[in-house]
Order: C-alpha cells, then sequence, then structure tokens
C-alpha cells in the first residue's frame, strides 16, 4: 500500500518552463491518496481525502487510513491486510508492555513495518516477502545490523500472536536471514577523563545530575526520576523506585499536580530486578545531594504557590520533571566544553561499572546494583574488564599441563658474529661466591639472581 500527500490552493501559479506549481502562500488545504490493496485478481481502489490544515495533519491522517481502510471482504470471506493487524496488535500490546518498549514498537511499525509489508495480507505473508523487505533495507538504506533485528524482534513478536490467535498457521517471521549484528565495543572514560569533566560541570545546574549518574551506573530515566523519599541522606543509601519515560502517546493527568507533562510520565524501572534496589553512595556524594536540597528549598520558597512539588531531587524551576531528552543534549553540550573524549550519557553507567570492576568489587553485586535481570548480561557485557581474570586463566591453564621439569640453568644467544656462546652466570640468575661455588642451587635450579627483578613473577610468589 503506497500513498502520498499533496496541497491544494484557488491560485495557481506558473515557473519558468510554464508549467503549473502550488503556491506557497499560507492558505488552502492538504490531501491524501492511496491504494487501498485489493484481493488477488482484484483492481486496487483508490481513497482520497482533504481539508486537512497542514502537510503533517495530512501525513498522520494517511497513516491512520491505510490502516482503518486496510479491509476488504468478498461475500462471506473477509480478511485483513498486515498493515491493520499490527494496528490492533499495538493497542493490544499498549496495557502490556512498559511505555519505553511501546514507544519503540510504534516507531517500528509506522516508519518501516507499515510502509514495507501493510499491503501485504496477513494470511499470504511468507518468510521470502518478509526477506525481500529485508534485503532492501540493508542495501537501499544503509540501516545497520543492529536496528535491522529491532525491527525484526517486533515484527516476530506480532506474528508470533497472530499464530496464537488463530490468524495464521504459522509465523513467516521464524525463518528469515539476518545478518550478525556485534556489540558495539565499549569505551567509557577513564578515572582522570571523568574527574576533568566532573570538575569542569561542578557548579553548574545539571552538574550534580551528572556527577550522580557517573558514581551510581543508575539510568538516565531514573535519575531525573529520583524522590528525596528515595535517600537516605544519614546513611548514603538510594532506593530506585522509579523512572520517568519519554512516551508518544498524550499521557494522562499527573497524580501529584494534575498537570500533564508533555509526553512525560512516571514508571517503574526498566527491568524488575531493577525495582527497589539500593545504591549506596560516597560522603562527597552525599554533600552535593544536600547542596541540591538546599537551593531546591530556597527556589520553593521563593516561587510559593507557583512551585508544583514532585518529591523530585532533578526537577525544572517549578518543580515540575526534566525531559530525559533535554539531560542528553545538556550533557553533550558539557562534553565539547569541558574538551573531553566524547562519549554518550549512557556510557556514565558503563564508566561506573568498569570502576566498580576495577575496584574489586563483585560482579554479582555489581549486576545488581545496575539493576540487570540476569547476571549473564552483566558478564556479556562486562565481562572483559575484570581485573586478572585473562591472567588466572593462563595460570590456570599451565597448571593443568603436565610438564617435565626444564633446566634453564644455561642458555645460548647469539653473539655479534652468530656463534652461539653461552651467557655469563649472572644473564640466568646465577651469582659466585668468594668461594668460586654456585649462589643459586645445582643446575636446574630456576632461582633468579636477586638483581634480576621480574613484575610477572612478583605477583606470582
Amino acid at each position: 500500500m503506497r500513498g502520498s500527500v499533496f496541497k491544494r490552493c484557488p491560485c495557481l501559479t506558473r515557473d519558468k518552463e510554464g508549467a503549473g506549481s502550488t503556491c506557497r502562500k499560507d492558505h488552502g488545504s492538504w490531501y491524501f491518496v492511496f491504494d487501498r490493496s485489493a484481493r488477488r485478481g482484484e483492481a486496487r481502489e483508490q481513497i482520497k481525502r482533504g481539508g486537512f490544515p497542514t502537510r503533517s495533519a495530512a501525513e498522520a491522517a494517511l497513516v491512520e487510513a491505510m490502516a482503518a481502510g486496510a479491509y476488504r471482504s468478498s461475500g462471506s470471506d473477509a480478511r485483513q491486510v498486515l498493515g491493520a493487524y499490527l494496528q490492533d496488535w499495538l493497542d493490544r500490546k499498549s496495557a502490556e508492555v512498559r511505555g519505553t518498549t511501546m514507544r519503540e514498537y510504534r516507531r517500528h511499525v509506522s516508519s518501516y513495518l507499515i510502509p514495507m509489508l501493510g499491503d501485504e495480507w496477513l494470511s499470504d505473508l511468507d518468510t521470502f516477502t518478509i526477506q525481500r523487505a529485508y534485503d532492501d533495507l540493508r542495501h537501499r538504506r544503509s540501516m545497520s545490523p543492529a536496528n535491522l533485528r529491532r525491527i525484526h524482534a517486533t515484527l516476530r513478536s506480532a506474528m508470533h500472536d497472530a499464530v496464537r490467535l488463530g490468524l495464521v498457521r504459522s509465523n513467516p517471521a521464524t525463518n528469515v536471514s539476518l545478518p550478525s549484528a556485534s556489540r558495539p565495543l565499549i569505551e567509557p572514560w577513564s578515572p582522570s577523563e571523568l574527574g576533568r569533566f566532573l570538575d569542569h560541570v561542578n557548579g553548574t545546574p545539571l552538574g550534580p545530575v551528572f556527577e550522580i549518574a557517573a558514581m551510581t551506573g543508575m539510568r538516565r530515566g531514573e535519575v531525573v526520576g529520583l524522590r528525596w523519599k528515595d535517600i537516605d541522606l544519614w546513611t548514603g543509601l538510594i532506593v530506585v523506585r522509579q523512572q520517568i519515560v519519554q512516551v508518544d502517546d498524550e499521557p494522562a493527568p499527573c497524580a501529584v499536580c494534575g498537570a500533564r507533562h508533555r509526553g512525560l510520565v512516571f514508571g517503574p524501572p526498566k527491568t524488575r530486578c531493577g525495582e527497589a534496589r539500593r545504591v549506596e553512595v560516597s560522603r562527597r556524594m552525599v554533600e552535593r545531594l544536600v547542596g541540591v536540597r538546599a537551593r531546591q528549598e530556597s527556589e520553593q520558597g521563593a516561587l510559593v504557590r507557583a512551585y508544583r512539588d514532585h518529591d523530585l531531587v532533578f526537577c525544572r524551576g517549578n518543580g515540575d520533571p526534566l525531559r530525559p531528552e533535554f539531560i542528553t543534549k545538556s550533557f553533550t553540550r558539557a562534553v565539547e566544553a569541558a574538551g573531553v573524549r566524547r562519549v554518550r550519557f549512557h556510557d556514565l553507567r558503563h564508566g561506573w561499572a568498569a570502576l566498580a570492576l576495577g575496584s574489586g568489587m563483585d560482579i554479582a553485586k555489581v549486576s545488581k546494583m545496575l539493576g540487570h535481570s540476569t547476571l549473564a548480561i552483566t558478564s556479556d557485557i562486562y565481562g572483559h574488564l575484570l581485573p586478572g581474570a585473562g591472567r588466572e586463566a593462563a595460570e590456570l591453564i599451565d597448571g593443568l599441563v603436565s610438564r617435565e621439569s626444564c633446566d634453564q640453568s644455561v642458555t645460548s644467544h647469539p653473539s655479534d658474529d652468530g656463534a652461539m656462546i653461552a651467557p655469563d652466570r649472572d644473564d640466568v640468575g646465577l651469582t659466585s661466591a668468594d668461594d668460586g661455588s654456585q649462589v643459586g642451587g645445582p643446575p636446574g635450579d630456576r632461582t633468579l639472581n636477586p638483581r634480576i627483578k621480574s613484575p610477572l613473577l612478583c605477583r606470582l610468589s
């Protein structure tokens, strides 16, 4: 199913070649047109609607009409195209999944799945048709393998529900071939880079936001959704109970102030394991939070009735919640101003995990503080950051291999003319006593000369 939008107005202008063109004045109205799907062997039907004040309104109505008008019936045999089914599926899923997941589902359906496959009959959809659409995304639109896999996950989930409801016999998305997507390399800031950045933002309004994200590993939505009642300043303990999520739909009135916060809703953390998790902070971080509290109380006292108290630690001047995307944009500008290596805001979370593992914290404890659903996720993402893991594995493997003892008291190395000569005694770790005897044991003894230092052996001794 393909459609387009266009504008109509009472006047008609002429270009240099004399051809007619629509004027650019702010009058007239916008229209959309599309060919509605028909059964195989039947003629397509053109649908046209108009009277929309803006182009965006016409485009939104086009998407809705392409889905709602996608039903065709012949006698008692009524069928449904994929676009209409996906809209129905989204309506059902909205009550089952979290807001961030629903936002991704809607974006995948409206931007990719309906334009690519929306005019296909649900019962006729096959693996070859899906594969051809994916290949078009990969080669003609240069879509990354990771994004393609996310889109495919949405379609596979929708078709799984279609099988469960008895609309199709099997899931055609199951056997589609997908490109392998490697996990991006995590390169968080080093401690010195993080220190430079935190020193730069110290004293700025959003400095504490960036610092608590870097020092706790909390997600962006969890930081802006943090409440004072979730913090114990005496013990330095934070309990993560909610986050702020951006949604595309018009949110319900806020339970605290009754207003609508422009696409923002309060919800639980991302994962079940992340709910009510305990995060401990340092004494310095407690001092930062005490300063934030004092400044916020002064602002609240100045505004009096105009202040809408949501009990948020980080909020706007009138008490309303901050938009997560505003935090991201502000962080990007702060990174450029600080002159440090550019990273994402989410890399502050990765950086905390790297510092925690580098300090010797158990990976199970790190996983719990990050709020991961399983320990396997933490190990898969940060396993390479465990200090000494490679050396411990090397020593363990070496100890499992049975070997005969080797005589390494004397070795040979080439001279300047290429002849092999025996090294001096001091070169192999043996010294001579005043009476000519060897200090270090008989041949085969691996006792080193005290003057020869090996950092590796010092660590292993």
